[in-house]
């Protein structure tokens, strides 16, 4: 139910962030809301992130036995804790690297952006196909 929920408020915020993403990107994205396949698939979708959402704490929680629970002899957590030390690790180097590449494309793109290339971009001659460089070339020697 929780996943359900957070997932329509996900598509909430961004239906309603498109604008600005927009604004800011450049770019004319748009939810096709008037598709026939966005719905089943968003449907599905949900589905699926809830399911794989329940699935790790039912089988944590199936692996007790209840009366060994309700004497209070079940020791937390020993035979699960690499299970969930790995997942902790992975999410956290996930991160890790997120943020990383993150802030690399970010420095990239201003030092593209910012950085004088030495020539004038309106002045750059493009010849696009094959060309025979021994015809031409004597012929833009001359104009020079």
């Amino acid at each position: 139910m929780y996943s359900f929920v957070s997932f329509v408020l996900a598509i909430l915020i961004v239906s309603l962030a498109m604008p600005y993403f927009n604004s800011v990107a450049g770019k004319h994205l748009m939810m096709p809301w008037t598709e026939g396949w966005l719905f089943p698939i968003l449907i599905v979708a949900a589905i699926v992130i809830g399911l794989l959402a329940g699935i790790y704490p039912s089988f944590y929680l199936s692996a007790f036995k209840p009366v060994d629970v309700l004497k209070g002899s079940v020791s937390r957590g020993s035979k699960s804790s690499k299970l969930r030390s790995g997942m902790v690790i992975f999410q956290f180097t996930t991160s890790i690297i997120l943020i990383i590449g993150t802030v690399i494309i970010h420095r990239q793109m201003k030092f593209i952006l910012n950085t004088k290339v030495g020539f004038d971009k309106e002045q750059v001659l493009t010849i696009q196909g094959r060309i025979q460089w021994k015809g031409i070339k004597p012929h833009l020697r001359m104009n020079c």
